[in-house]
């Protein structure tokens, strides 16, 4: 589980790795690139670390880029009861009962500075859903039925 704490840490002990690795300026090698790699995972744990005390997150298994998710396409995941799922055309809206559905599609998680400023996405996972849309919510709010 991941907390707002548990990413400062990890972008604390990221630094202190970057600051390790000796780059050559203006020289392609691997160093550079390590410590380019290093440098987008301290700013993406620190982007979620502050979208996690933004939404008052206390913990969560996926927050942006971060979490393993072992959901893949086809199998069926349970959909609780209050979770919010979008993709009707008539807005979001939320899950009246428990049920379960087959996964179609997962979308991985990000987190960046992009064109109108600093995003987090947590990870979502889609299905097919009635009146032939496509349904999708945070891997947060689902459970794992069947493991293949």
């Amino acid at each position: 589980m991941f907390t707002a704490e548990s990413f400062l840490n990890l972008a604390i002990e990221l630094e202190a790795q970057h600051d390790a690795i000796q780059g050559r300026p203006g020289v392609a090698c691997e160093e550079n690139t390590q410590r380019y790699e290093l440098r987008n995972k301290i700013d993406q744990a620190l982007l979620c670390a502050k979208f996690m005390e933004d939404c008052g997150m206390g913990e969560s298994r996926y927050v942006g880029p971060f979490g393993n998710l072992p959901v893949k396409r086809g199998m069926t995941i349970r959909i609780k009861k209050g979770t919010p799922i979008y993709g009707d055309p008539k807005g979001p809206k939320v899950a009246k009962t428990t049920y379960c559905v087959k996964v179609h599609q997962i979308y991985q998680g990000y987190a960046g500075n992009y064109f109108h400023g600093d995003e987090v996405k947590n990870p979502e996972i889609e299905w097919s859903g009635t009146g032939q849309y496509w349904y999708r919510t945070d891997a947060n709010n689902v459970e794992i039925v069947d493991v293949e």
